[in-house]
């Protein structure tokens, strides 16, 4: 997934504290997290709906990821991965619920990572209705539908109405990742029986295992506050099959538990 160079963390943040003897600018080994990092994750109700992007991508990294994470977690799959089609379908057999992670032009001049089924700034209706179809198609398996990139293509009011049309008639639903911000997609679902959901925390655009463990808390924390606020949405997290990525939440979903934080489907945040 993109982050674009504007991209800010969300401003529903609330203050983060770290422990006393663990270094947020230095990567921390996640066993000595896992012993020492009491209260790093602070005690109290919450819901986070954790969704991983670029599944299938890197074959091993994916199959790693599989091992690691409970069936709550959401598994964004993006066509044409190395290994998507066969983790795709032993992800949903074990419960995992997935997404198809849709490629959309980024800001830029990265538009030949899209691949042939990418959707772009200017496409006509019928080509982009098309090219979504193309996609669902190959991941017959998914729930909902989220962008890949897309930092142009989601402020496009136009184009996002036709794709978010198309999930609509399929009863998909559409997760919008906010690699821009503001994005078009509340304004072009309007008057649409659809359900939306966006993204609230992404863990890893500094992909170190400080810096995740941080925008985990992060998440815990803004839960947290929702639950207390009478808020039922869960905050909804998004990551990659990164190396300090799979090592955190291989250390850490047990602390989470520990603390009351439950893990839930994207499908809890949608509305």
């Amino acid at each position: 997934t993109e982050v674009p160079p504007e991209w800010q963390p969300p401003l529903e943040l609330p203050v983060v504290v770290t422990p006393t003897g663990l270094s947020a600018s230095l990567p921390i080994s996640p066993s000595v997290v896992s012993e020492s990092a009491t209260g790093f994750y602070p005690k109290g109700q919450g819901k986070i709906a954790l969704v991983i992007d670029d599944v299938g991508m890197d074959g091993p990294h994916s199959a790693q990821l599989l091992g690691i994470v409970p069936p709550a977690v959401t598994l964004a799959c993006l066509v044409g991965g190395e290994a998507t089609q066969t983790l795709a379908a032993k992800a949903a057999a074990q419960g995992n619920p997935i997404l198809l992670h849709l490629p959309m032009e980024p800001q830029g001049t990265n538009t030949p990572l899209l691949g042939p089924y990418g959707l772009r700034v200017g496409m006509d209706s019928p080509t982009l209705a098309a090219q979504v179809a193309k996609n669902v198609a190959q991941l017959p398996t998914v729930e909902g539908v989220n962008n890949h990139m897309g930092s142009r293509f989601t402020q496009w009011e136009a184009g996002m109405q036709v794709v978010l049309t198309e999930l609509a008639g399929r009863g998909l639903y559409f997760l919008d990742s906010r690699t821009a911000a503001p994005t078009a997609t509340e304004t072009a679902a309007e008057g649409l029986n659809l359900g939306l959901a966006k993204r609230d925390v992404f863990l890893d655009h500094d992909p170190t295992e400080a810096a995740v463990r941080v925008q985990l808390q992060r998440a815990v924390q803004l839960a947290q506050k929702r639950q207390k606020q009478g808020n039922t949405l869960p905050v909804v997290v998004i990551g990659h099959p990164l190396p300090a990525t799979l090592a955190v939440l291989q250390a850490d979903l047990p602390l989470l538990q520990a603390a009351g934080v439950e893990l839930v489907p994207l499908r809890e945040a949608v509305r």
